[in-house]
């Protein structure tokens, strides 16, 4: 894959609804987490337009901000150029499959289901001033290690439930209104990096501040 560097002022009206942005993080836990996370990503939000874009797409002269799980902070929306303007590392934009093809038990010829960034954003914006869950962070880590053998119920989205850092909870939400975009994994073990090499996912850009 080829990166495409593109100047954030020259590409802001080109991000939808409902994409994400990866972070390349640079702060000091960033090697950390690209270690344990097999990735270069090490944080994971989602755009979303207040005040300025309509469901049809067009445009007004609205705010493109993110919403996010951030360490310290809790579930909150945040301007996004604040992070470009930032000396914290590159964002690289994924847009999710516009459609997908369910095929399950009860479904063997499959049929389409459409995502809704709006309504996901929606679910994300709700969550706002939940607290950040620190637990899931080691308990994250863990299954990079021997323990993992020990660690069976982290494929089963059903008996994990904290969802409360940037890319559990996204995972969560995905799951629960659109499709799973990593199968057999469950969403509190779900590293920003796994959206990026999801097959479900696609990627646009890398923004740059001039």
């Amino acid at each position: 894959m080829k990166l495409k560097y593109r100047d954030y002022s020259q590409v802001r009206d080109n991000i939808r609804e409902g994409d994400l942005v990866l972070k390349r993080g640079a702060g000091k836990p960033s090697p950390f987490v690209r270690y344990y996370s097999r990735s270069l990503h090490t944080h994971i939000m989602v755009a979303s337009w207040h005040y300025g874009k309509r469901p049809d797409g067009t445009l007004t002269n609205g705010i493109l901000e993110v919403v996010e799980f951030r360490e310290g902070y809790g579930s909150r929306t945040t301007n996004l150029s604040e992070y470009v303007n930032s000396d914290d590392g590159l964002l690289d934009v994924f847009r999710p499959s516009s459609k997908v093809q369910v095929i399950d038990e009860n479904n063997p010829d499959g049929y389409w289901k459409e995502y809704d960034p709006w309504l996901l954003t929606e679910q994300m914006r709700r969550a706002t001033g939940k607290g950040y869950g620190w637990f899931t962070i080691p308990k994250m880590y863990l299954l990079q290690t021997p323990a993992r053998i020990f660690m069976q119920y982290a494929y089963d989205d059903e008996l994990e439930g904290n969802h409360n850092v940037c890319s559990t909870s996204l995972s969560y939400y995905l799951r629960k209104d659109y499709v799973d975009f990593v199968q057999y994994l469950a969403d509190d073990y779900t590293r920003p990096g796994d959206f990026a090499r999801s097959p479900l996912t696609h990627y646009m850009f890398t923004l740059t501040n001039g």
